[in-house]
């Protein structure tokens, strides 16, 4: 494994054993430069009284998706924060897990624009997401 494969690695453990993640039920699925896919059980009670998922939740758990497919692109070295995010409900998420894949469309030296979609477990686009980060290498985090 090289370096760059172990800091993903390390990133992934660090981002999925977050106390929001494993509030919300949030695991890092696959991590790659560029790409970040990960899933959401999320604890009883986040339903709204149709029986879905609250958008609220989906927003929290797009955010951090967005920033874990950041993270793989900057690493550790430096700190990301979305600091703007569209989102478009497609349809309710009742199907569960929710999983969600976000790439990264383009890095510059302070900005990173992302994208995402989140589905259901049976496979339907139910949440587009864009977003923009900010980026700055003079406060980077511990992973590992």
């Amino acid at each position: 494994m090289n370096d760059a494969a172990r800091d993903l690695d390390a990133i992934a453990r660090w981002w999925t054993d977050e106390p929001n993640a494993r509030h919300l039920g949030v695991r890092c699925d696959h991590l790659e430069a560029g790409l970040a896919r990960a899933s959401m059980t999320p604890p009883p009670g986040m339903e709204s009284p149709n029986g879905a998922v609250q958008g609220s939740f989906l927003s929290g758990f797009a955010e951090m998706v967005l920033g874990l497919a950041m993270l793989s692109v900057t690493g550790a070295d430096d700190w990301t924060g979305v600091i703007s995010m569209d989102l478009k409900f497609l349809d309710p998420v009742r199907a569960l897990p929710v999983r969600a894949e976000a790439r990264v469309l383009r890095r510059g030296k302070r900005l990173g624009f992302t994208e995402a979609t989140l589905f259901d477990a049976d496979g339907k686009p139910c949440v587009k997401v864009s977003g923009i980060s900010s980026i700055s290498s003079s406060t980077g985090f511990r992973v590992g």
